[in-house]
């Protein structure tokens, strides 16, 4: 079977998906990081909807790369069901509601653009809002971790064949927060913060 270039970029971004989330999701599983049940969710349908629209607006190979994060979210959520916790807060609910609502105007309108723009928005958010928790606390997210997420998503854009809402535009807008996030995953915390913020961390670990 031939692959075209853009079918290989593709698989290619998708490979790094999987060592990148196998590496959280063996955190969990040996009991490293506490995952929260809440935040998984919504990533995991939030994604899903972005997949399935994009899927249903017969997006090409840019998507392979969504189709195999909302799978592997749909793993780290419910492995945070079980080992994780259990919180959630007014914007988790507000985007709950968001992509729920997105779902009912796709089938009103018969038109998967408008999940696809809503959820794109949604996720962008979600980032945007890890971008002023790491300005507000740097140091509090894995750096390489990022910088190969963000690769991942640069490397997907050479997949794209057909530039437009369906195929590029969810990718082109994580290229653009996850860079975001790179720059601001070199800031330093100031030392008094830093004890401060480890002291927080190690009391919510026990509770």
């Amino acid at each position: 079977m031939d692959f075209s270039t853009h079918e290989i970029v593709a698989y290619i971004a998708s490979f790094i998906a999987v060592l990148v989330e196998w590496r959280y999701i063996y955190t969990i599983l040996t009991k490293k990081t506490i995952p929260n049940f809440t935040g998984w969710f919504i990533m995991a349908v939030s994604m899903s909807i972005v997949f399935f629209s994009s899927l249903s607006a017969w997006a090409k190979e840019s998507i392979y790369l969504i189709g195999v994060l909302a799978s592997l979210h749909i793993v780290e959520a419910t492995l945070a069901f079980f080992y994780g916790k259990f919180y959630i807060t007014k914007f988790e609910i507000i985007i709950l509601i968001i992509s729920c609502i997105s779902i009912l105007i796709w089938m009103w309108t018969d038109n998967p653009l408008y999940a696809i723009i809503i959820n794109t928005i949604v996720d962008a958010f979600w980032m945007l809002s890890i971008s002023y928790k790491l300005f507000r606390f740097p140091e509090t997210e894995d750096k390489i971790a990022w910088i190969v997420s963000d690769c991942m998503y640069i490397i997907n854009l050479f997949s794209i064949s057909v530039w437009n809402i369906e195929n590029a535009l969810f990718v082109v807008v994580n290229v653009i927060t996850g860079t975001i996030i790179v720059f601001l995953t070199f800031r330093k915390m100031p030392f008094l913060q830093k004890i401060d913020f480890q002291f927080k961390q190690l009391i919510w670990m026990r509770l």
